[in-house]
């Protein structure tokens, strides 16, 4: 099934028409692949730069600050799964972790569900274990 994403318009800020998948059930690993549609829910929601390298790519682990200025996040991956769309990137900074944002389609756009953070999972296998392991983080909730 192909979903066509319509331009949508916030603002001065269009994102363009674009169509998504929803059968790649398997792990992209460039930042600069994953939808505008996508990126802009985050935009909107957390109001604030939300700026990751890709996973080959160094990025600010820790609190301790080096010599030079490094991004804080840095992708795992990205899939479209489902009709689920799930975002897996290392947040450093003060107390490393992972993230997992999950987006689902509702009246024509995507719209973060959740964003947790699920160990050390490293796999689409291995979240979507993680995910479905816990009840209140079931994908089955969508």
């Amino acid at each position: 099934m192909r979903i066509f994403l319509f331009i949508l318009l916030i603002g001065s800020v269009a994102v363009k028409a674009q169509t998504i998948n929803d059968n790649e059930c398997f792990e992209h690993f460039e930042v600069q692949k994953i939808p505008k549609a996508i990126k802009h829910e985050i935009k909107v929601t957390y109001k604030h730069r939300f700026v990751m390298v890709n996973p080959d790519k160094n990025f600010q682990e820790t609190d301790v600050k080096g010599g030079r200025k490094l991004k804080e996040r840095r992708l795992v991956f990205w899939s479209n799964c489902d009709g689920v769309f799930i975002l897996v990137y290392e947040h450093g900074g003060f107390g490393y972790h992972k993230h997992v944002i999950t987006f689902k389609k509702e009246d024509g756009s995507y719209v973060i569900k959740k964003n947790i953070s699920v160990g050390d999972a490293k796999t689409l296998n291995e979240v979507r274990k993680a995910l479905n392991e816990n009840d209140r983080l079931r994908l089955d909730d969508f």
